[in-house]
């Protein structure tokens, strides 16, 4: 693989991770609302909670989306070098970042065991618990079969 197509990979996969830090960040937002009602001694209606929420996703996955396809056509535009090929295969990538969001996943769980009771209060927590399982379970997926990954990209690519 050239450095253009190690550089495009990487852009693909920091529009997944903005993808998967939405979903991750949503529970988050819903708390700060919370809080923020609290201080106020206001009610806030359901129907605010989920339009900003929605709207947090939807700008999220649309930003997401816009960097995943604008990725070919920015790289496009870049000159290739005259350098020789990396030898770094797209599995040995895709297993890298699946350690990472396996890592990244791993290192939040004792905290999130604290949380985990039948209170009402425990299961405002039930988002971000689900949120870091997913991540958890894409690394896995990632790290233990690259090759359907791969397959996935060139399939992306247009090089079937």
């Amino acid at each position: 693989m050239t450095a253009k197509e190690i550089t495009a990979i990487v852009i693909k996969f920091l529009a997944i991770s903005l993808m998967i830090s939405t979903v991750l960040h949503a529970p988050r937002l819903i708390l700060a609302i919370s809080t923020i009602e609290g201080m106020h001694n206001d009610k806030f209606e359901s129907i605010f909670y989920i339009s900003v929420v929605g709207f947090f996703l939807i700008l999220g996955f649309l930003s997401a989306f816009i960097l995943y396809r604008v990725s070919n056509s920015i790289l496009k535009s870049i000159p290739e070098p005259n350098s020789d090929p990396v030898s770094i295969s797209q599995a040995f990538v895709l297993q890298v970042l699946g350690v990472y969001f396996i890592v990244s996943a791993l290192q939040v769980f004792p905290s999130l065991s604290a949380y985990i009771s039948p209170d009402f209060e425990a299961k405002k927590h039930l988002g971000y618990f689900i949120g870091y399982t997913f991540e958890l379970v894409v690394g896995l997926y990632l790290l233990i079969l690259p090759s359907v990954w791969v397959r996935l990209l060139h399939k992306l690519r247009g090089r079937v």
